[in-house]
């Protein structure tokens, strides 16, 4: 269970820039395909090895798909050690603080971490005469969730980065944050840290990752249950329409494909072995779709910033 939606929430969130990737259904991790696309992962170059050549996402692709703004401040600046206040302040809530064992054997409160169950707990829902101020609040608890489940998730899955916060003060007139290239310098991190030896589990924006892929293969892609459904593109206007990354968030079945297989990554494996240039999607945001290019039926943002889709930036969030 989550923070549930609420539409009052809707101006702020598109603001924030994060209107589009919070309209996304969460879809179901497939371990197979993420250890095959780890195993092909070279920190060296931040790029997957595949046998057509070296692959990557990119800024286009967190824009495409997610919805993210691309260009704006660096997600970073003080991890607090105390945000106890800036919780009180915020979230008008407080002991919404992780518990960690101490060496000492006992659970303290963590000042730097916030408990996504207890802030499920406290946000179950918004009351039909909720203030501004409320709403608001119950608009931050509601980012709070995604960026701890979806775009910024941490080891213990469980946390959320207390210090987020800050950029969640002023939601009428917020900070232009680069999200999209936080998001993506924490997928690049858990990435090169999971192909270590030892390591196999995947830290961070998972569903990024099997989105990108189900956009370049055609590899374990799946197919909507519903004949010819699909997103309405650029309905109801240019803010509010879907993204990218909506084509795979219906009901959908996999045919002919390794997803949820016994085997598992052996059977992954070898369809990545298979794949030729004839296969891949080079150019799936450029597409034709009913006389018109992908890139008009999305977001506005997305055409926007294409100019950024290819620059040579640093990619920041916090201490990556």
């Amino acid at each position: 269970m989550h923070v549930p939606y609420d539409i009052r929430i809707a101006p702020q969130l598109k603001r924030l820039g994060l209107y589009q990737v919070s309209q996304l259904t969460q879809i179901k991790s497939d371990p197979g395909l993420l250890s095959s696309l780890i195993e092909r992962w070279r920190p060296e170059t931040h790029t997957f090895h595949m046998p057509v050549g070296e692959m990557t996402v990119t800024l286009q692709d967190v824009s495409c798909l997610w919805g993210l703004p691309i260009t704006g401040d660096p997600v970073t600046g003080v991890e607090y050690t105390d945000c106890n206040q800036l919780m009180s302040e915020l979230l008008g809530l407080d002991n919404l603080n992780k518990r960690r064992k101490h060496k000492s054997g006992e659970h303290r409160p963590s000042s730097s971490a916030i408990s996504l169950p207890t802030l499920r707990d406290r946000f179950q829902g918004l009351a039909e005469d909720a203030t501004p101020v409320q709403v608001d609040q119950y608009c931050r608890a509601f980012v709070l969730d995604m960026f701890g489940c979806v775009m910024f998730p941490l080891a213990a899955g469980d946390t959320v980065l207390a210090s987020l916060l800050t950029f969640l003060r002023d939601l009428d007139r917020p900070p232009k944050m680069n999200w999209g290239a936080a998001v993506l310098a924490c997928l690049y991190r858990g990435l090169c840290l999971a192909c270590q030896v030892g390591h196999r589990m995947l830290i961070g924006p998972t569903a990024l990752l099997i989105h990108w892929s189900y956009t370049r293969f055609p590899i374990g892609r799946p197919r909507p249950r519903v004949v010819g459904w699909s997103p309405t593109w650029r309905e109801p206007d240019e803010d509010s329409c879907p993204s990218y990354a909506a084509k795979w968030c219906s009901k959908h079945t996999f045919f002919n494909s390794p997803h949820g297989a016994t085997p598992g990554v052996a059977l992954w494996r070898s369809q990545w072995e298979q794949l030729t240039p004839q296969m891949v999607d080079w150019r799936p945001y450029m597409e034709e779709h009913d006389g018109r290019s992908f890139i008009h039926l999305l977001p506005s943002r997305c055409y926007e910033e294409r100019r950024f889709w290819h620059a040579r930036v640093p990619m920041i969030y916090f201490q990556v």
